[in-house]
């Protein structure tokens, strides 16, 4: 049954004993599971790219269990070999005593859980494997979500351990009575739980070299590690940017722990951040502790405060420069077909990311800076972005448009943009899409204060909060569409919690779960010129509790309900308004919109829609001088009025589609407007272009040739200075 090969393969010569027997999955065993149970010491378990839904145990078997589909030195690379463990228990365990000899490399470890230790990888009872070339992502465990080690040593290395959660302690990475640990150029990454997001240590000793502790969190302290009774050594390692409600954000130092900082191999603390209080330490907290020594080659500032370190007299620190000098203080340029080896400064030197951009930008109260996104998508799959994007304070996103700027998570497994702590930010002409979390597929906020301004936030998913998931913060959400997003517990569109919201020409629409939640003693919500319509399971304006504040808004056709816990006046037609409509106290209606295409994603009014002047009097004029209009997007009366819409539906399709050679491309347009066909590849760029030119409205369609272009999935592009539409066509060769 087995079958031996040639030792050609860089893994196999890398990892293989010479005669020692190669099974291959799933050519000789269809699972991952069956190869190992096959296997003896010494022997090589080869796993061909795919998907494996297991979960997997060495059983003390001592070999060397890797894909073909190996990951490179970028440790944000997901490789295409995935053990997938369908929240159905933790993925991958060792838990007899498997040594160094035992070898994980190439795969990606995801949707492991449990509600006790270990959510992606458990080591245990005195195992030592080697696991490399990881990508551990959005595991749950009650302790360790990424990796778990109890009496356990196992060495990490070229790893990314991103996007995990523990209920209680080690997000990211939990190690308990554990010693002789090695993690060696990894990257830890957007990890949260209670306590030590990224890492939590307890009674334990690790030698940390080459790596990243960025962007975790914890709802109480150690954002990004916590050590406790420990005393691990750290060379070359960043904590920077994590976050923690109450101290010690960065690094949390307890309970006679003596952290190893060496002079020469200097680690870098930076910009973590705590929820406003002061004397707590952001960057280093210490408690019940000797004295400890701290070497940084980038600190925060030159001379901590309180704020920074605390107590002060507890850390002797020794810092060579300060970040914030060395941060860009001015706006920057983001471009998918970037580098962030570029300076960053202007639209010809674009930084590659978004959240590479966040790491170099500085921004205070008095120096509030921009990044300007330019058109294309940006994914895990495009430009490398890593999802959730975790914003800054005083940072705005500017994107380029509406509908050619778009960030999107591919549903996989995180928010599009978190926001926790974040003051005075501001995010604009930007489409938010694929975000799929606990809470706040397309936005998570928390304590936070957030504007947002000409914004589609649609196909989104989440447990609570579809859309948005708002907790104790300030939100202004201003000409902005909420459509298509999801979630099985309550606000499809918006959840809110202990918030001050604000909602002004919106249209939320389409949403599974309700258009708003709204629970709140205390504070207030605040609704004009919206449209709230056809939303599904539950209302489409829930409140509990608070002040709301609803009026010159349209609310029609919600599942459950157009209103519940409001004024009981709210809803009630008592007068009409200025279009002659039945209207409650407030000018709110319950009337169809009249949208040009919902189905196809056209929110605009139609000539003759109910929405159209029925806004406040009192708010700003629309840009074609007439009386504000409810939802999103104004009608706009200069172009002429009449019983036809004002936009028709704009149209792009492909036949035949997979193609080999050539491909018909036909689209209709509205109206005579400049009008533009491009053709995209999978990485966002742009290969080709095809049309560039004034066009009558009508029907037309083009014969594209793929030419040498290689087999794969491209983007195609109709656009017009109006809008845009992008569909999807795959070349077979």
């Amino acid at each position: 049954m087995f079958k031996r090969f040639i030792l050609v393969s860089a893994f196999i010569s890398l990892f293989s004993v010479y005669n020692a027997e190669v099974i291959n999955v799933p050519l000789d065993y269809t699972t991952i599971q069956e190869g190992i149970n096959a296997s003896i010491n010494g022997d090589t378990v080869l796993v061909q790219p795919g998907t494996y839904i297991e979960n997997i145990n060495f059983n003390g078997k001592n070999i060397t269990l890797g894909s073909l589909f190996l990951t490179t030195q970028d440790t944000s690379y997901i490789s295409g070999t995935i053990i997938d463990g369908n929240d159905n228990g933790l993925v991958v365990i060792f838990e007899n005593g498997e040594n160094y000899e035992t070898v994980l490399c190439g795969f990606t470890i995801q949707s492991g859980y449990s509600d006790d230790i270990g959510g992606g990888i458990l080591c245990s009872n005195y195992s030592s494997p080697k696991l490399m070339n990881l990508t551990i992502i959005s595991n749950y465990a009650k302790y360790g979500g990424g990796i778990a080690c109890y009496n356990a040593s196992p060495t990490v290395e070229n790893s990314c351990i991103v996007n995990n959660e523990a209920q209680m302690y080690g997000g990211g990475i939990y190690c308990l009575d554990s010693y002789n640990i090695d993690f060696v150029n990894i990257t830890v990454y957007s990890n949260r739980s209670l306590v030590g997001g990224g890492i939590f240590l307890d009674c334990s000793n690790l030698n940390m070299y080459n790596s990243r502790i960025n962007y975790n969190k914890a709802y109480q302290s150690g954002g990004g590690f916590y050590c406790k009774n420990s005393n691990p050594i750290l060379n070359y390692v960043n904590i920077t940017n994590n976050k923690a409600t109450f101290n010690g954000a960065g690094l949390y130092i307890s309970s006679s722990s003596s952290p190893i900082f060496s002079p020469e191999t200097r680690c870098n603390i930076y910009s973590n951040s705590i929820n406003e209080s002061k004397g707590f330490g952001a960057d280093i907290f210490c408690h019940n502790n000797d004295t400890i020594h701290v070497f940084v080659d980038l600190f925060t500032v030159i001379n901590p405060t309180e704020y920074y370190i605390s107590p002060l007299d507890k850390i002797i620190i020794e810092i060579n420069q300060a970040v914030e000098d060395s941060l860009i203080n001015s706006d920057v340029y983001v471009s998918v077909n970037g580098s962030n080896t570029n300076s960053g400064l202007y639209p010809e030197e674009p930084f590659r990311t978004i959240t590479f951009a966040l790491s170099k930008i500085y921004s205070d109260s008095i120096n509030i800076n921009t990044i300007h996104i330019e058109e294309g998508i940006y994914s895990d799959s495009t430009n490398g972005e890593i999802f959730p994007i975790q914003w800054s304070s005083y940072v705005h996103l500017k994107g380029s448009s509406l509908d050619g700027t778009i960030l999107d998570a591919s549903q996989n497994h995180s928010s599009v943009i978190e926001f926790n702590f974040v003051r005075d930010a501001l995010v604009q002409n930007v489409t938010i899409t694929g975000g799929r979390s606990n809470r706040g597929g397309g936005f998570y906020c928390y304590d936070s204060k957030i504007t947002i301004e000409n914004i589609k936030i649609i196909n989104n998913i989440a447990t609570t909060g579809g859309g948005i998931y708002c907790d104790n913060c300030l939100l202004s959400i201003i000409k902005t569409q909420i459509s298509s997003n999801m979630c099985p517990d309550r606000g499809g569109g918006i959840f809110s919690s202990h918030s001050d919201i604000t909602l002004s020409e919106v249209t939320i629409d389409n949403c599974f779960g309700g258009g708003i939640y709204f629970g709140n003693e205390n504070y207030s919500l605040t609704i004009d010129n919206t449209i709230i319509t056809n939303n599904l399971c539950r209302y489409g304006l829930q409140v509990t509790g608070g002040n709301a504040d609803v009026g010159y808004s349209n609310f029609w056709n919600n599942e459950a309900g157009n209103f519940y816990g409001l004024n009981d006046s709210i809803g009630l037609n008592v007068t009409t308004n200025a279009n002659g409509d039945s209207c409650d106290a407030f000018y709110n209606i319950q009337m169809d919109p009249m949208f040009v295409d919902p189905a196809n994603n056209d929110y605009h009014l139609q000539w003759g829609s109910p929405c159209i002047d029925a806004g406040d009097p009192n708010s700003p004029l629309d840009s074609d001088s007439t009386i504000a209009d409810m939802g999103a997007y104004y009608y706009d009366q200069s172009m002429g009025i009449g019983p036809d819409p004002q936009y028709h539906q704009m149209t792009l399709i492909n036949y035949p589609n997979p193609f080999q050679g050539s491909t018909i491309i036909s689209f209709s347009i509205p109206q005579a407007t400049k009008v533009k066909l491009q053709i995209y590849n999978i990485l966002g760029q742009l290969v080709e272009q095809i049309l560039n030119d004034d066009l009558q409205s009508g029907e037309g369609s083009i014969e594209w040739n793929s030419g040498d272009y290689p087999s794969g999935v491209y983007f195609y592009k109709l656009s017009t200075p109006q809008t845009s539409l992008i569909n999807k066509m795959v070349i077979m060769k």
